[in-house]
């Protein structure tokens, strides 16, 4: 009821393509009118439409666009952030070597005593 339709030619080998996507039909369909029916926000799922008729969905050849043009992708997708250079891990472990080292030099080694062993020792 909400989808969107664009009418295509397919072509001898059963393709057509929408909105710079390829997909493959049926091919029975090759050579003949279609409609395409389609989520704007999602191109990965097309329905192929012919003479008042549903066939198979449209299968993904080369999905180069996931969402139409003409929309703004649905707020929550994924937007590429720009690379900041930073590695959350690294400065997390470089962090957790300093307290290391801070704390180990806190340590007074001058109470171990070597070679003498007490009952609470065993």
């Amino acid at each position: 009821m909400f989808l969107w339709q664009e009418p295509r030619q397919a072509d001898q080998t059963g393709r057509v393509s929408l909105q710079g996507n390829h997909y493959e039909i049926d091919p029975r369909l090759a050579g003949r009118k279609v409609n395409l029916r389609y989520d704007p926000f999602d191109l990965a799922t097309v329905q192929v439409w012919a003479d008042g008729r549903r066939f198979d969905d449209a299968r993904v050849h080369e999905l180069v666009r996931e969402h139409d043009q003409r929309v703004k992708p649905r707020p929550g997708s994924p937007v590429a952030l720009p690379a900041t250079g930073l590695s959350y891990l690294d400065l997390l472990l470089r962090k957790h070597e300093a307290e290391a080292r801070t704390a180990l030099g806190r340590v007074a080694f001058r109470h171990a005593r070597q070679g003498e062993e007490s009952e609470t020792d065993v």
